[in-house]
């Protein structure tokens, strides 16, 4: 729901602090007047095109030449309702084929401030078109810059399906405290995947320096929470004159094809604001986040540059980038769904290319291209249970390969058959420790840890005994995935999660605030 010009990305994030808690009790529904009508606020705004809620909305043209839709096209006409049941429909249109009409329409009035705000929508959001956008509730203020006091209580899209068109639909909590500036730079947001719900409801209450924003399935505050973010700190923005938005758009980036997208709706059942001091709803109730990943994540220094960088793994499909930003530089096809994907410099020039192993076989690449294996080879028993690594372990030229079996790590000096070279048990990864390989110490032979219930224990040595360096980062434990890279070129490994979309990385061996975050 961007009013700025649109940078081809996704939203971004930085490190917000999350509750993970469920919701109960029913959405307050507007009290009848005398005459039968809803109730008008004290405040409803000057005159509009319609009444709603308590409030006068307005329907936005293509007068106003301004963002978000890339081809600036909005219709009066594709704002419906609201009908007999109090239902709002946002349409895009495309009665060319060539040439999409988008839909946003808005409060009269201006300042809201503190508060509670809660809407139910049906529409749902996992099979919707890569190339659209649903702005849901969201505030803005075209006059307060630089954040514009941007709000986005509900964000959807797939931003265009990226190169390969198989980007999935995210749904976004957060707010812009710069929009001058790029994603996850000058916002704060916390992406999550859509599902199959067909009707959900979203609540945010904005306090001084803080929000609370949830999505539940269904209609009302009684269904399955699948999200709460809570953001905290100083630039959580400010009340100042800030209009309510809902839109409906087209975004023109990423791999989409924008000007032939198909007539879609999406249906806005209830809305309802609560000022700060009435009392809102119970509290939540206690109740699980899910998260998932679009992808099996990996790192790399693909362009041999000395610098670690993301990656994706999904059914055979690798989804590559030479910079710690949003967006894939490369898309291959080497491998197939149920393949585990590795990543190493099997060759020793100083890149980092892929590999997969299928059925107990290594088969690697020495390139980032399909086609037919460079090397394949048998090590481990990885049917029936052994974890491929892959790692530096002599500090030569290439890396090895290992494996860990029944918690013993079997490692190999070359990418080869053979029997392990080096062997120790560390860890508990049949118990489920999840298994690390990085420089920890910058003297160029890689070593190992594990991250065991939040907190990463590493060693300097390819030796058994107890962590030497153990910090707690991420919740890993929850659905976090960990992930090992030099993100700066110093020649040490620093850490990250990815959560969702969003990668939150540390450039050092220690817990805190992500130093850097970004969706890919």
């Amino acid at each position: 729901m961007r009013h700025l010009p649109l940078r081809s990305a996704l939203v971004g994030a930085t490190t917000a602090a999350l509750a993970m808690m469920g919701v109960t009790g029913t959405l307050a529904a507007d009290l009848p007047s005398a005459d039968g009508q809803h109730v008008i606020e004290d405040d409803p705004g000057p005159d509009g095109d319609f009444f709603w809620k308590g409030f006068n909305w307005e329907r936005r043209t293509s007068s106003s030449n301004w963002g978000p839709a890339y081809n600036k096209r909005y219709e009066a006409a594709n704002v419906v309702g609201p009908d007999a049941n109090g239902h709002v429909t946002l349409k895009v249109t495309n009665g060319s084929g060539s040439s999409p009409v988008s839909a946003e329409f808005s409060t009269t009035r201006r300042g809201f401030g503190y508060g509670t705000y809660t809407t139910v929508v049906a529409k749902r959001l996992d099979v919707m078109q890569p190339e659209l956008v649903w702005g849901c509730l969201f505030t803005y203020d075209a006059m307060n810059a630089p954040g514009y006091t941007e709000i986005d209580v509900c964000e959807a899209s797939a931003w265009g399906g990226g190169v390969a068109r198989d980007w999935p639909v995210m749904q976004t909590h957060g707010y812009w405290f710069d929009a001058a500036k790029a994603p996850g730079v000058g916002s704060v947001a916390e992406s999550f995947p859509a599902g199959p719900e067909k009707v959900l409801t979203h609540r945010m209450t904005w306090e001084p320096q803080r929000l609370t924003i949830e999505t539940l399935s269904g209609e009302g505050l009684s269904g399955p929470l699948l999200k709460r973010t809570i953001l905290t700190g100083t630039s959580v923005p400010i009340p100042t004159k800030e209009r309510l938005h809902f839109n409906f758009w087209v975004f023109g980036g990423n791999g989409g094809s924008p000007d032939h997208v198909k007539a879609e709706t999406v249906v806005i059942r209830d809305f309802t604001f609560t000022p700060a001091g009435v009392p809102a709803e119970p509290v939540p109730a206690p109740g699980p986040t899910p998260t998932t990943v679009p992808g099996r994540p990996v790192v790399g220094d693909w362009n041999g540059d000395g610098r670690s960088t993301p990656g994706l793994f999904r059914d055979g499909r690798w989804a590559l980038t030479n910079a710690l930003s949003s967006g894939a530089d490369k898309i291959v096809t080497y491998g197939r769904k149920g393949d585990i994907p590795i990543v190493g410099d099997w060759n020793g020039d100083g890149r980092d290319t892929f590999g997969i192993v299928r059925d107990g076989t290594w088969h690697l690449k020495n390139s980032l291209s399909g086609g037919t294996s460079d090397r394949s080879f048998t090590y481990g028993r990885v049917t029936r249970g052994d974890v491929p690594i892959v790692g530096n372990w002599n500090g030569k030229g290439g890396d090895g390969v290992g494996i860990i079996r029944d918690g013993t790590w079997h490692l190999r000096q070359t990418p080869s058959s053979g029997n392990g070279q080096i062997s120790f048990t560390y860890g508990r990864i049949v118990k489920g420790d999840l298994p690390l390989v990085g420089d920890w110490n910058g003297n160029g032979r890689d070593s190992i840890g594990i991250v065991r219930d939040g907190t990463w224990h590493l060693r300097n040595t390819l030796t058994g005994g107890p962590g030497q360096i153990s910090f707690t980062y991420g919740r890993v434990s929850r659905g976090d995935v960990p992930v090992v890279g030099d993100w700066n070129t110093n020649g040490r490994a620093g850490v990250g999660v990815v959560r969702g979309t969003m990668w939150h990385l540390r450039y050092t061996l220690s817990g805190g605030s992500a130093e850097l975050s970004f969706g890919f």
